[in-house]
């Protein structure tokens, strides 16, 4: 089994994450021990480590990775302390790292009147910078945020090196995190903050003192295990599944509703073909691989007037665009004459707008999983009959 299946994305491994927690922290509050899950959901290869029953600790580059995140969040918090008072006494704050963090908000809340907590974001500091300068730009009420750690816990950590001894860092910090929120005196966050293994704690000790939490997926992955708020907007119902299973769902809605199944025939005409890229500094290679492998099948099978256009992710660094595909730069060039193709990108939902968009399901990642049964999904070796007419379909299949 591989980690690239999305089984790691289901509930039958978040079961499995669930139990080994309640095993190896039964000692820790229930808050710590569905935290603890969070994260072995988060980082397969060490659970299976601790599921054999390996003595393990987390390796020193882990740990110094950590070290260097928690002098990162010293620094913001330095600026944060001398800029509070730019978001003290606004109604609602929100949560941001990049812009898609205050996009998701524009149309439920006046942008202007909230307060702005910016989060480090270390995965592509060029494109917090450019959010940054658009909150400038804008009059924008944010301040920089660090959590705040403790150093007696972060030492603790170093020592010891398990993943038990980094919960227990991070959690603490969240701690700071609630008492800083409480006293800026919100009464509503916007968030989306399921990345973060540790904010279910921290929602959960804020909804406890009254406080409002709307919360946004900010993608189709499922990120943690547990999460507690008091909105969720999911954007499917797969999605919606998964957190059920898990949590006590108060109030929730979902952005989008299944599309229906591939059917070459009801694919309008296109002159472009558009793939939607997932790759970043944090994929694997072996996901590297099965994308690149992908795009050599469309280049394969695409007839030579249909143009090929290549879409960067966010947080793709130094990516040179593939032999054969030119680079998207503005959507609204093409209209509707755009056939988008991804392998599980949000914009499969967020595109359909510009064009028709299309899931890739290959033989290691199976779209179903997190999109559903009833979504367009045609399977790699199916590609060639996206550029074949609905006559020719018929004909192939008898």
């Amino acid at each position: 089994m591989t980690l690239f299946n999305f089984y790691h994305q289901s509930v039958d491994y978040g079961k499995r994450t669930q139990i080994l927690s309640n095993e190896l922290a039964r000692d820790c509050s229930v808050l710590h021990r569905q935290c603890y899950a969070n994260f072995l959901f988060q980082n397969p290869k060490i659970f299976e480590r601790l599921e054999s029953k390996k003595k393990f600790r987390l390796s020193w580059k882990f740990t110094i990775r950590i070290c260097i995140k928690v002098f990162i969040h010293s620094l913001f918090r330095t600026f944060y302390l001398f800029n509070q008072a730019r978001i003290a006494n606004k109604n609602s704050l929100i949560k941001a790292w990049v812009d898609i963090n205050i996009s998701e908000w524009q149309d439920s809340v006046e942008i202007l009147d909230c307060g702005v907590l910016v989060l480090p974001f270390p995965i592509s500091i060029r494109r917090q910078w450019r959010f940054i300068k658009y909150l400038r730009r804008n009059n924008l009420n944010y301040t920089l945020y660090g959590y705040k750690y403790s150093l007696r816990t972060l030492l603790r950590f170093c020592i010891q090196r398990t993943p038990k001894s980094l919960v227990e860092l991070e959690v603490g910090a969240q701690d700071y995190y609630v008492s800083d929120v409480v006293s800026l005196g919100p009464t509503k966050l916007y968030v989306m903050d399921d990345v973060e293994f540790y904010s279910h704690y921290a929602n959960s000790k804020l909804i406890e003192r009254g406080f409002n939490i709307l919360f946004s997926a900010h993608g189709i992955g499922r990120y943690s295990l547990h999460y507690n708020c008091t909105n969720y907007t999911f954007f499917n119902d797969a999605q919606h599944s998964f957190f059920d299973e898990f949590n006590f769902l108060r109030k929730f809605e979902i952005k989008f509703k299944s599309s229906g199944i591939y059917d070459r025939a009801s694919i309008l005409d296109f002159t472009s073909v558009c793939f939607i890229s997932q790759l970043s500094k944090t994929q694997t290679r072996e996901y590297n691989a099965i994308e690149k492998r992908v795009l050599e099948v469309i280049k394969r099978v695409c007839p030579d007037d249909v143009e090929l256009i290549f879409k960067r992710h966010p947080n793709s660094r130094n990516l040179e665009c593939p032999e054969g595909y030119l680079e998207l730069e503005r959507l609204d060039e093409y209209k509707k004459t755009v056939l988008f193709l991804t392998l599980y990108s949000t914009a499969y939902y967020s595109f359909q707008d510009y064009g028709q968009t299309i899931l890739i399901e290959t033989k290691e990642l199976d779209s179903k999983n997190i999109f559903g049964n009833n979504e367009r999904i045609v399977r790699e070796e199916e590609l060639d009959t996206l550029f074949s007419t609905s006559e020719e379909v018929i004909t192939k299949s008898f």
